[in-house]
This record gives structure tokens, sequence and C-alpha cells, in this order.
């Protein structure tokens, strides 16, 4: 996220956990190619790491020489920006979080509409990645849900 606020393209090398899903959001959108790691069989290690190095440095060369990572990158910075920021997206998270742990469940919260849920987590998602204001229902319901236990006002919280 930080490299994304900063405007600069990546290559990801992911391992665990959420890493090969970020990557692969960051391939989609443009901003990174991914490497992945090699599981090489017993005895083919060594081949394995060449060929590793080899494909990670000819994404980074890909990386700064192709000007439509640069490109992207920096249109996703301007949208970081716009929403507020990564310390936008976390402050929104939070108080998702909060929401749902305090208050109604998500579902009582959003009156049982797997509809409304899934625009619930498209707009956490844009959020976190920075996207911009979102347009339709999915801003209308981050809006009012984060409203009612918020003293700002609703506008503030559209992403």
């Amino acid at each position: 996220m930080e490299s994304l606020s900063l405007g600069v393209p990546m290559v990801g090398c992911p391992g665990v956990a959420d890493q090969p899903a970020n990557a692969q959001k960051a391939q989609a959108m443009g901003v990174a190619l991914q490497v992945d790691r090699p599981v090489p069989a017993d005895g083919e290690e060594e081949a394995a790491m060449v060929q590793y190095r080899k494909d990670v440095t000819e994404a980074l060369r890909r990386v700064f020489d192709e000007p439509q990572f640069r490109q992207r990158a920096t249109e996703v910075s301007q949208g970081i920006r716009e929403a507020g920021g990564v310390s936008r997206a976390t402050e929104i998270l939070l108080v998702v979080a909060h929401m749902v742990k305090s208050g109604p469940s998500l579902p009582k919260l959003l009156g049982h509409h797997d509809d409304l849920r899934k625009s619930m987590k498209v707009v956490a998602l844009r959020a976190a990645l920075g996207l911009g204001r979102s347009k339709g229902s999915e801003e209308r319901y981050l809006a009012v849900g984060i409203g009612l236990k918020s003293k700002r006002r609703t506008n503030d919280f559209r992403v």
C-alpha cells in the first residue's frame, strides 16, 4: 500500500498468508508484476534459484522500463490521495470493524440483504486499495452504515 500511495510500481514475490492474493490484485490493477516463488523438487534447488533470480530481474526491468506500470501506479496514487490516503482507509475499516463488533451484526445492520453485504465489502476493499469514490449503492450503504456510529457528517465516510 505504501508504494502505491507514492506511485511506485512493484514486483510481487509472494510467500504466505495474504501475499499471493495481494500480488495477484496488484498485477490485475496494472501496477505490478508477480513472480511466484519456486517449489523445486529434491536436487533441483540450485537450478530453481538461478531461474528465480532471472525471473525477478526480468520483472524488475519490465516494471521500471515499461511506462504503463508507472502511469498506472501514479493513477492509483492519485486515487488514494483523493480518498484520504492510507490513514483514511484505515480509519474507515476500523469504524466498520467497530460497528460489527459493538453494534448489530453486519447482516442485521444491512437488513439481511446479500447484495448490501457484498456492497459493504466492495466499498471497504475500494477504500483499502485507494480506488477513490465509488458510484451508486455501495457509496450510499457505506455512508449510511458508518453514519450510525459516527459523529462526523455522513459524507465524510464516502469513498
